[in-house]
């Protein structure tokens, strides 16, 4: 290990120009060989999760008989399975190649939504929504625990930007998809049946495809030049520390559950989360509600995710020049304003400018947010574990929302919309205070600024944000 290194952790090693351009070379290898797989497969994975709304409205609750709690069931319970599997898969992705554990979590998801196409009664369809819930877990935190192998702290959030603007663009992509799919005819096959069966198929030749396009660890990869895996090597030792390195200790894993603000960010999430999945699994039945027919519902899921995509592709250019909590608060500020608008409005002309408004402020945050929350850790391994914490407690608004949008409270879903709305304004009060709070103790590091140099690489990341000139990012 460089001195250099061991001198530097938590930190950004100040580059050469020669070193600059090095950079700027092995990050083009990297971007071209990584961001298109994960892109790919966030975008499977979002149309696997999302097609239940699509089914809901085009002969699934009819033919399977749902009652409004078996509706509530089938979303709720495998939202309890895709969260309660989210911590173990990243404990499992420490500890197995990357290219192994995606691959084959997604040709595991597949089989069971392909298996939804045949499911004849809501018990089946449900157990094989909680199966795909049990392998879909480990994609969203395994991926963004995955991107700081590859990426310095001050890299990593265009590329977290990248890969969560997949949702939206497979919303883009999904509703006209799914309106092709339920408005054509497939021999036998009912119009649900051959959503779930063509869509689901499709993530399986994905995840065939992952085995061959994800890579494992910048150190093992065979695509650099010896000078740019040199510095690229040293540069994320520096930053937080090489994933192929380290491993996730019972220690790492107490202070990541112990640390008071994964929990804060953790409900920020929870507000944002809330609300897409409130587009996401009841966004037709609402415009439903508003007095459009099942097709036009369906395809009428375009204008939110339009709109979320634009937003999320312009956090991609906006997360490098401005604060990440100014980024954050000024998008809760306008999403809380667009749904509030989209949610008590009367006028339909009104309410959708109301949701594109909400939509192309709250896309960014989901970035924003676990990119806030990544870069503020300080080592490895409890970043591994922080994700988890977050991505469980985030998910865990697909337990409770579904209850509140059944369509036993159409047309207005007054619960439902004042449920969300209160959480939005509860995430800004949050945003403000971790703002503040990471001032205050960056102002006390930055003017007591401590000599450990004599202390290994290890020890000083095993110290994780508590390092002493640890800088949180604001």
């Amino acid at each position: 290990m460089s001195k250099e290194v061991e001198e530097q952790v938590n930190a950004e090693i100040e580059l050469s120009e020669y070193e600059e351009n090095l950079a700027k070379s092995y990050l083009k290898k990297i971007d071209i060989r990584i961001l298109p797989a994960i892109f790919l497969l966030y975008v499977a994975s979002a149309l696997d999760r999302g097609n239940i709304s699509a089914a809901f409205v085009n002969g699934l609750v009819e033919d399977l008989k749902l009652s409004p709690i078996a509706q509530a069931n089938i979303t709720t319970l495998f939202t309890a399975f895709y969260i309660a599997f989210q911590a173990p898969s990243n404990m499992i992705l420490k500890n197995v190649k990357p290219h192994l554990w995606f691959s084959f979590i997604a040709i595991s998801w597949s089989i069971f939504a392909i298996a939804q196409a045949f499911a004849k009664t809501s018990l089946t369809l449900t157990i094989f929504r909680c199966l795909m819930g049990v392998f879909e877990a480990g994609l969203t935190p395994g991926i963004v625990a995955y991107l700081p192998y590859w990426y310095t702290k001050n890299e990593v959030g265009q590329r977290t930007a990248f890969f969560f603007s997949a949702l939206f663009f497979s919303s883009v992509i999904g509703a006209p998809i799914a309106g092709g799919i339920v408005s054509s005819k497939f021999g036998s096959l009912k119009r649900y049946e051959a959503l779930f069966l063509i869509e689901g198929s499709l993530t399986l030749a994905i995840g065939i495809l992952m085995f061959f396009m994800i890579k494992d660890y910048p150190d093992t990869a065979k695509f650099f030049t010896p000078e740019e895996q040199e510095l690229l090597v040293r540069r994320i030792t520096a930053s937080q520390g090489l994933a192929s390195k380290t491993r996730t200790s019972t220690k790492q894993t107490i202070a990541a559950f112990a640390d008071w603000k994964v929990y804060i960010f953790s409900i920020i999430a929870f507000a944002i989360n809330n609300c897409t999945i409130v587009m996401g699994y009841f966004g037709p039945s609402i415009f439903k509600s508003m007095g459009y027919t099942s097709s036009q519902a369906t395809y009428m899921g375009t204008l939110p995710a339009a709109a979320g995509f634009i937003g999320a592709l312009a956090s991609v250019y906006t997360i490098r020049k401005f604060k990440l909590s100014d980024l954050i608060l000024i998008n809760l500020v306008f999403a809380t304003i667009g749904f509030s608008i989209f949610g008590y409005a009367k006028q339909n002309g009104l309410r959708l400018f109301g949701i594109f408004l909400h939509s192309l402020f709250l896309a960014g945050n989901f970035s924003l947010v676990v990119t806030w929350l990544s870069v503020n850790c300080g080592s490895v391994p409890k970043r591994m574990v922080s994700v988890a914490i977050y991505s469980t407690i985030n998910g865990a608004a697909g337990i409770v929302v579904p209850y509140l949008f059944t369509y036993n409270y159409a047309p207005l879903y007054v619960l439902g919309f004042s449920f969300s709305v209160g959480l939005l304004c509860l995430s800004i009060v949050l945003t403000i205070f971790l703002r503040l709070y990471f001032s205050y103790i960056n102002r006390i590091r930055l003017g007591n600024l401590t000599d450990l140099s004599k202390m290994s690489v290890e020890d000083q990341q095993a110290m994780n944000d508590n390092h002493p000139n640890f800088i949180y990012r604001l």
